[in-house]
């Protein structure tokens, strides 16, 4: 059963990865790529907020 705990405390982590990529496309769509430093902001704003 651990690994199903486990994989269950990554799913908030994988679901806000998934929507960064969602975001990070529809910006794209519009305007130019964003920066690794952009992106790495944005990743650090996520983990803050889901610590």
């Amino acid at each position: 059963m651990s690994g199903s705990k486990k994989y269950s405390m990554n799913l908030p982590e994988d679901i806000a990865v998934d929507k960064l990529r969602e975001i990070v496309a529809d910006f794209e769509t519009d305007n130019d790529e964003l920066t690794r430093d952009e992106i790495e902001a944005a990743r650090a704003l996520l983990r803050h907020d889901h610590s």
